[in-house]
């Protein structure tokens, strides 16, 4: 419709100049006629009848199109012509815009829909969650006319978020190109850690359930012995389904749950005999806790769940009980790297005094004391080579003011 409309106006346009060509052709043979007596010539006579015609046709066109003036009447003459098809053009356009402005808020509206599997990505969350707030109420306040001008600074605002809902909802109809472009500018939008969470499959869309987690059933071993050098238990491992609450009600606890239980399959064999062994006896005579350290879903191991849950105590346990606190996984992140990416200064605090190497990089190239730099987190940087050697460097610039900074 719009089309065709403007085409309209293009024609009426077209005849109102041709009109002001046939107005000069008709004042200079006035005085010919009038005081002379002599009849219009016929190149004047030609032009007259085009014009009519012309006149004709787009009457009949606009007849069509159903456009008629305020009383209902057709059109008398091209400037009337000219005036309800750029009404009804002006009115096309606001509907179009309007469409526009109703597709893009339910978009905005779900990105508040979504959610975080562990509370390490659930503070970026929220600040892109704060962000499309901000867009959503910037354009229910623009009038008509501001929102034809912003139009398309608008969409290309949105565009991350419209990226993040299909890497988090259906990042298999992407091939390795859109995949790459959608997580840059997630990245460059919302932050690395955001980036993160929708490719490792750590955001969903729904309401967080609170439905009481069904807790497996403790099983005791048979016969156990303490030459036994493996533990009797052999857990089902959790799933990304386990992390987003699935509808087995199982939940993010399920970590827990299952950890305590591999390494209570380890201990009961020393139970039985009546002494209760900590971590490095275990670790020391050999006995391993079953799948302790096995890579789960996305090279993830239960260290690393536990960092994004922010749970320290399932921490100190596991890392207790010989979990590696150098694991990486499919983005070569150690726990470390993931305390850093969650601003989570215990846990981070934690690995290093328990041996985490800082000189890993992951598949950036980045350690976790220059992840840290670079996010502006001094706090984690500081228990780091990378944040010490910055620290003495300020400190040297402090006491020689010449010094010059790197």
């Amino acid at each position: 419709m719009v089309d065709e409309l403007n085409q309209v106006l293009e024609q009426i346009k077209s005849s109102l100049a041709a009109y002001q060509e046939l107005g000069q052709l008709l004042s200079q043979n006035a005085d010919d006629v009038i005081s002379r007596g002599v009849p219009p010539s016929e190149e004047l006579l030609a032009a007259i009848a085009s014009a009519r015609a012309e006149f004709s046709l787009l009457k009949k066109r606009l007849q069509d199109l159903g456009l008629k003036a305020e009383d209902e009447a057709l059109p008398d003459s091209l400037r009337s012509m000219e005036r309800i098809v750029e009404k009804r053009l002006a009115q096309e356009y606001e509907a179009a815009h309007q469409a526009k402005r109703n597709r893009l808020l339910p978009l905005l509206e779900r990105i508040n829909q979504v959610q975080a599997s562990t509370p390490l990505y659930e503070e970026p969350l929220g600040h892109c969650k704060s962000m499309a707030r901000d867009l959503k109420e910037q354009l229910i306040e623009l009038d008509y006319e501001s929102l034809l001008v912003s139009m398309g600074e608008l969409e290309q605002l949105i565009a991350p978020f419209q990226a993040l809902l299909t890497l988090i909802e259906s990042p298999e109809q992407l091939d390795d190109d859109n995949w790459l472009e959608y997580n840059s500018l997630i990245e460059k939008s919302f932050g690395t850690p955001i980036a993160l969470a929708a490719s490792r499959k750590k955001l969903y869309l729904g309401e967080k359930r609170t439905e009481t987690p069904n807790w497996p059933e403790p099983v005791a071993p048979q016969n156990p012995a303490p030459e036994v050098k493996e533990a009797p238990l052999d857990l089902p491992k959790p799933t990304a389904a386990d992390d987003r609450n699935d509808e087995s009600g199982r939940g993010p606890k399920i970590l827990l749950a299952t950890c305590l239980l591999l390494i209570l399959g380890a201990v009961m064999a020393y139970l039985s005999q009546g002494t209760f062994p900590d971590g490095l006896t275990l670790r020391s005579q050999g006995i391993l806790i079953k799948n302790i350290n096995q890579p789960l879903e996305n090279q993830d191991t239960y260290l690393t769940r536990a960092v994004e849950e922010k749970n320290l105590a399932l921490m100190s346990l596991l890392i207790k009980y010989g979990a590696n606190v150098n694991a990486q996984d499919a983005d070569l992140n150690t726990p470390l790297h993931l305390t850093v990416l969650g601003a989570y200064y215990e846990g981070a605090e934690m690995l290093v005094q328990n041996g985490a190497d800082p000189g890993i990089r992951n598949r950036e190239g980045k350690t976790p004391g220059e992840l840290a730099l670079m996010m502006g987190n001094p706090d984690i940087a500081s228990l780091l080579p990378e944040g010490a050697l910055r620290a003495s460097r300020d400190m040297a610039s402090a006491r020689n003011p010449f010094a010059t900074k790197e």
